[in-house]
């Protein structure tokens, strides 16, 4: 990584150019308390690139909203799930032992809204309000499944 010009800062390296960071999350790879179910290849010109499954995705998604009330990461969610195959069985599954059966009201209630509009503040009607966080959080950029 620093022979492409990132530096280390802790667990994340940072490059001078670019707003954004990058971690490697120590292994297993997990999403909550349970582990990734499936890691998706897509070949590219310049290697192989390794990404967790769409269902795995909007998990991880789903997670930051229920844990820190992040909104941006309610709404890369919903993206997901309109736009790739998701199980969302699994998704409910993976929910009742987190103990956020109740929070994934507003991941279904978003999905039956059909929106596409970011969701900018915390009075985003399909979100039940005794289910909307009180303040937005930070961001997260993540690449989510293929096909």
């Amino acid at each position: 990584m620093q022979a492409i010009g990132f530096r280390e800062e802790t667990r994340y390296f940072r490059h001078p150019d670019s707003p954004h960071v990058i971690e490697f999350p120590p292994g297993p790879l997990a999403i909550g308390g349970h582990p990734v179910g499936r890691v998706e290849e897509m070949r590219l010109a310049t290697g192989r690139l390794r990404i967790i499954s769409p269902t795995d995705c909007v998990k991880d998604r789903l997670a930051a909203y229920f844990h820190w009330g992040d909104l941006q990461s309610l709404h890369q969610a919903l993206q997901v799930a309109r736009r790739r195959k998701v199980n969302l069985q699994e998704v409910r599954t993976w929910s009742r032992p987190e103990g956020t059966l109740r929070e994934l009201e507003a991941f279904a209630a978003g999905l039956k809204a059909e929106t596409d509009e970011p969701i900018r503040t915390c009075e985003a009607p399909f979100i039940p309000r005794a289910l909307r966080p009180p303040f937005r959080v930070g961001t997260m950029a993540l690449i989510c499944g293929t096909k």
